[in-house]
């Protein structure tokens, strides 16, 4: 007869029970917004959004247009919230780190050839009251130095390791808060967006 000690015992249960895939949160724009608090409109999934979704390209995208600063500034800032109708079950315990990816386009609008720079992109993961009020227990940079100086969108993914050791306070919601910085040559102009294409993996969490 074996004996195993108790927190061996758990410690097999524990591991015989785990699941080792990958979890993902797809960073997403909608345009029927989960009803809680405030109502949101940027959401992380568990699955993207249909390709057709709407019909509705701009849910693919969040653009800022008229870009003129000629050193560094914040360009885009979106928070996104995972709003699976309270299914927490589907992500893995908190403790380690969560990859964060995002996307981004950047071009130029004027007619020097200058050209447009993504700097760096800024994550942030934390959770969020029903208002919208962010709190953030993890931020990390992903530094990019991507220039371009074409007349349409050229795309630069950065990543970032962010720390998953916090819970989640009742009656709050897991966020991620993403934050684009940029600038243009002097006398140029331009356009930068940040990708969540429906049908797709942009920009996402990984668990």
């Amino acid at each position: 007869m074996i004996r195993i000690w108790g927190g061996v015992r758990d410690l097999i249960n524990t591991l015989l029970k785990r699941d080792y895939r990958d979890t993902f949160l797809v960073l997403q724009k909608v345009t029927t917004k989960y009803p809680w608090g405030s109502d949101f409109g940027y959401l992380l999934m568990l699955n993207p959004s249909p390709s057709d979704l709407d019909g509705n390209d701009t849910l693919d995208y969040i653009e800022k247009t008229g870009i003129t600063d000629t050193s560094e500034a914040l360009q885009i800032d979106q928070t996104f919230v995972f709003a699976d109708l309270e299914h927490y079950d589907a992500l893995p315990s908190s403790g380690g780190y969560v990859r964060a990816v995002a996307q981004a386009g950047v071009a130029r609008t004027g007619s020097t050839d200058g050209n447009v720079y993504l700097t760096k992109i800024t994550f942030d993961l934390g959770y969020v009251d029903s208002s919208g009020n962010f709190t953030s227990k993890s931020s990390a940079t992903a530094t990019t130095n991507f220039n371009t100086n074409s007349t349409s969108y050229d795309l630069c993914s950065g990543q970032a390791w962010l720390s998953y050791d916090f819970d989640i306070p009742s009656g709050y919601k897991l966020a991620l808060r993403v934050r684009l910085y940029g600038k243009v040559a002097t006398t140029e102009s331009g356009k930068m967006k940040l990708c969540c294409g429906r049908g797709s993996y942009d920009s996402f969490l990984e668990f």
